[in-house]
């Protein structure tokens, strides 16, 4: 079979066309990175995307064709207006396709057994029946969960605005984030029967931080509380500016405008509004900490004059800020 994939770009409205959405890891860009044909012209992508569309490929549907939104095809990245645009649709996009698929990378033959396995529609998940298992599926579990999918930045809205979001390896191994929700759930009680250890392992994973701030409504999460969890989760992203736009379709308090995505705006304004619109520019020492955490985790240096900089910026140029 032919290793070559071909894609078109399709120009549509939102509200009148079905389509899904596909979440994954982009991953480092690399010498030997594969090129798709996409509408007739060659086009590279990473590896992990290429992976991604060559099992859509291998395992199509029947008289079906897959309609699926994908950050690195549908926005021009190299047109900083239009990319800014799209940034500001993604929370739309992500909350109004049909399906969000997760792509977490190539798997082993082993976890497609095993997603196989946890989808037992018979043992008793839905009913709050935790199931027993062996090591060997715990241990699957936990890779699932410890996949470095989950620290990235974008994943955080792209699962946190999802409808039916299914976890992908192959079409015939499709894991329902609502059944992983649930399994993760009991696995992360007290009393949970996988054990301690285990249990405990999957509490602090990336997969189930976002998982547990997902059961919450949107209006307990202003922008705010997703910066502190990007800092203290070490959440990765490769353009800085991300960390706090990929953030604003989940805050409660960003969703009637605030900050705009603005990719040719310098760092340190972008840094300098969000510390104003939070509310960070205030006397404490909570405060103080904080934004040098967040100075730090976005490359910048914190230096004698920083501080200053955040005392003239509002004079120099005011913001709207969220209100307390």
């Amino acid at each position: 079979m032919s290793e070559s994939i071909e894609c078109d770009i399709e120009h549509i409205r939102m509200n009148e066309v079905s389509y899904e959405a596909l979440s994954y890891e982009w991953g480092s860009p690399a010498d030997d990175d594969p090129a798709i044909l996409l509408n007739g012209h060659f086009f590279t992508v990473r590896r992990n995307l290429f992976d991604a569309l060559l099992t859509f490929r291998r395992e199509e549907r029947q008289h079906y064709d897959l309609r699926i939104w994908i950050d690195a095809l549908s926005i021009n990245q190299s047109d900083t207006r239009e990319r800014n645009h799209q940034v500001e649709l993604m929370g739309m996009i992500y909350r109004r396709a049909t399906k969000v698929l997760i792509w977490l990378g190539m798997t082993d033959s082993h976890i497609a057994h095993i997603i196989e396995e946890i989808n037992n529609p018979l043992d008793g998940i839905y009913m709050g029946i935790e199931p027993v298992w062996n090591d060997t599926i715990y241990s699957a579990i936990i890779e699932l969960c410890q996949k470095s999918y989950w620290n990235r930045v974008w994943v955080q809205q792209e699962v946190f605005l999802g409808g039916k979001i299914y976890i992908i390896s192959s079409w015939e191994d499709l894991l329902n984030y609502e059944r992983f929700d649930l399994i993760l759930g009991l696995m992360t009680r007290d009393d949970s029967l996988c054990g301690k250890e285990i249990s405990a392992t999957i509490r602090q994973s990336a997969a189930n931080a976002l998982i547990t701030r997902k059961r919450l409504p949107m209006d307990s999460s202003p922008l705010i509380t997703w910066l502190r969890l990007a800092c203290h989760r070490g959440l990765k992203t490769s353009e800085p500016r991300d960390l706090i736009y990929a953030m604003l379709g989940i805050s409660s308090d960003c969703q009637d405008g605030g900050i705009e995505p603005d990719y040719d705006k310098p760092l340190m304004d972008v840094y300098l509004e969000t510390i104003h619109f939070c509310g960070l520019h205030k006397p404490g020492q909570e405060n103080k900490r904080f934004r040098k955490t967040l100075a730090e985790k976005l490359g910048l240096p914190w230096d004698g004059d920083m501080e200053t900089r955040i005392q003239e910026y509002r004079q120099q140029k005011p913001t709207v800020r969220r209100e307390d």
